[in-house]
């Protein structure tokens, strides 16, 4: 048996017409290094694997994987079907792709709320996600900027003119020697200057994680034996030492899992 681990972090909500959400997920079992660290992906990310039979496997962000029939039979779990380049629901929302084989949608329909988002690659690395292919005013637009091939800056930005941006927030991370993502300070963009409002840092071990909110003092650290969690703290006056109150502990017996509180 495995606990694993999930971190959902917030990165960007946009507003005005057409918002949209952008963050990331740590997850434990996932030892690869994409863009935003090792262990981490971005929400939108959904891995398109073509295959010489023309069945396709979609690979989510939390490394969960979905086969879709070229026959176009809905799979039963996702209530999704494969229609060409499309894996869509029968409400007409669907993710589009480009090539056999890319780790993000080009464009997602959210017919639903009748919202389009465009999604631009380089070497399977996002650089732009955007609504309204980006040609209209007020448009939002997020961007990614690389420093030695991790994201080291995430900037929400709104179109103001036919070629002027306007800078509103900004996100920036930091990473340690192995690679792990271990700081996010969130910044409101002014005229002249950057305001901190927001830091969280997330801390790794062999039998720990601590995820901080330094702003609100507040905090979780998730205990590990044997790559399996077997309690978690929430921070008080003490900081994570053990406390009836603050820890909730977890049995393991036969396959079955028991949360104690």
């Amino acid at each position: 048996y495995y606990s694993n681990v999930i971190i959902d972090i917030p990165l960007i909500s946009t507003y005005g017409h057409d918002p949209f959400n952008v963050g990331i997920f740590f997850n434990l079992k996932n030892e690869n290094i994409s863009e935003f660290g090792k262990g981490m992906r971005l929400s939108f990310y959904n891995h398109f694997h073509r295959y010489g039979n023309g069945n396709v496997t979609i690979t989510s962000c939390l490394d969960e994987e979905e086969l879709y029939p070229i026959n176009g039979e809905y799979n039963l779990e996702t209530e999704l079907k494969l229609t060409g380049s499309k894996i869509q629901d029968n409400k007409g929302n669907y993710y589009e792709y480009i090539n056999s084989e890319q780790s993000y949608p080009s464009h997602i329909r959210d017919a639903v709320n009748n919202i389009d988002l465009y999604l631009s690659t380089s070497s399977e690395k996002i650089q732009r996600i955007s609504n309204n292919e980006e040609d209209e005013i007020n448009s939002s637009i997020v961007d990614f900027v690389y420093v030695n091939n991790l994201v080291e800056q995430v900037i929400y930005r709104r179109k103001i003119s036919s070629n002027q941006y306007e800078d509103i927030y900004k996100v920036r991370l930091e990473y340690n020697s192995s690679f792990y993502l271990t700081r996010l300070r969130y910044y409101r963009i002014g005229t002249n200057e950057e305001t901190l409002v927001k830091e969280f840092t997330i801390s790794y071990q062999s039998t720990f994680i601590i995820v901080e909110d330094v702003t609100l003092n507040k905090g979780i650290k998730v205990v590990i034996s044997n790559n399996v969690i077997t309690s978690y703290i929430t921070k008080h006056s003490s900081g994570y030492l053990e406390n009836p109150k603050a820890t909730t502990t977890f049995e393991y017996v036969e396959g079955t899992t028991s949360l104690i509180d």
